[in-house]
This record gives structure tokens, C-alpha cells and sequence, in this order.
């Protein structure tokens, strides 16, 4: 089998270039053991590969002669591992390849059965994830405007307001915060401001 790669030719300067790149043909790797040889359908083109070719990042930067670093997806064709079978579908940083031979623990992840294909470099991959924490976790860009309304109206009534945050992801509130809120409360009123 034909192995396409896009490999790294020289560090980017300026806008990309065709040059920076070198297009090779080789033999598709062969799975060591405990690998999975994965062929790639759909690869993954990020605002964080320009910072990877160019220079190091949060992962070092890629080689010169490497294949360039890239997410992707696609579905094993052979295994030499027993927790990954031939017709899995997965998605990690396969590099810009049609095959890859690697170690798939901690660096592949399979798709849940029946999940279109494109959600494993979407939603459920790199710039999936790179939304939902920024959304969840640093923006909270509105999940406190409707909080701060009630307790202006609230205030303005006379009451008196007290906020209490549960981590996030905890479902039910854990146990001492919600027996401090039944012994401080008279009412208490649930939002959602994640």
C-alpha cells in the first residue's frame, strides 16, 4: 500500500507556501506491537498548525522532513492491540498522511458508534474542545446576567441575596453545600450560569 505524505520542508515565513511543504510516496507502515495501523479519511486543517510548523507551541515544534502534525480521523485497518479492532473508527493526531502506525493509548480516541465521521475532528475533536472550554470554563460570557437581574429585583423588594456557585459538573450539589444553603435560606431559586 501507497503511503502519501506532506511532510515539513523549511519553517514558514510569511504567508504559507507550497514550498514549505515536500510531497513523498512511501510504503504504508506496518503496526509494531500493541500498535494500530490507522487509515486516515479525513484530516484536520487548524489555526494551530501554523504555530506548530513554525515554532514550539504547547507540543514542540514539528521537524524539518516530519509529516506535518494534524488531527484527523479514520478507521483501523490492522491491529496488533487488544483494545482497538480492525473497522474502529477513531480520531487523534495522525499527521497529514493516508496511514499512520502508532501506539493508539492516550493517543487515539474512538468514535461512539454511529457518530458521523467529521464530529471526531469537530465538535468532539481538537476545536471541539477548544470551544467548549472556552466557552465553559474562561468566557462565561452570559450565565451571570440573568443571576444579576434577579437579585436586583430581589434587593429592590427588600430581600436579601446570597449566591452560592456548585462546581461545575456536579449534579446534585454536593452534600455541604446544600445543607449550608437549607440552613441560611428561606427560598432558594435555581439557575443555570455555566
Amino acid at each position: 500500500m501507497k503511503n502519501r505524505q506532506w511532510l515539513l520542508a523549511r519553517r514558514p515565513e510569511g504567508a504559507i507556501k507550497d514550498s514549505d511543504f515536500n510531497f513523498v510516496e512511501t510504503e504504508a507502515p506496518t503496526p509494531g506491537e500493541g500498535q494500530v495501523l490507522v487509515r486516515n479519511i479525513m484530516l484536520s486543517c487548524d489555526p494551530t498548525q501554523r504555530g506548530w510548523i513554525a515554532f514550539d507551541t504547547y507540543l514542540p515544534a514539528v521537524k524539518i522532513g516530519e509529516v506535518v502534525r494534524s488531527m484527523g480521523a479514520g478507521r483501523i485497518v490492522a491491529s496488533k492491540n487488544p483494545d482497538f479492532a480492525v473497522g474502529d473508527i477513531v480520531s487523534g493526531l495522525v499527521g497529514w498522511q493516508d496511514y499512520v502506525a502508532m501506539h493508539p493509548k492516550g493517543q487515539l480516541n474512538k468514535l461512539p458508534p454511529g457518530a458521523p465521521l467529521e464530529m471526531a475532528i469537530s465538535v468532539l475533536g481538537l476545536t471541539g474542545l477548544t470551544a467548549y472550554f472556552g466557552l465553559l470554563d474562561i468566557s462565561k460570557p452570559r450565565g451571570n446576567v440573568f443571576l444579576d437581574r434577579i437579585e436586583e429585583q430581589l434587593t429592590g423588594r427588600g430581600w436579601n441575596v446570597v449566591r452560592y456557585a456548585k462546581p461545575t459538573f456536579t449534579k446534585p450539589a454536593p452534600i455541604d453545600l446544600r445543607q449550608e444553603i437549607a440552613v441560611r435560606c428561606d427560598a432558594v431559586i435555581e439557575a443555570l450560569a455555566d
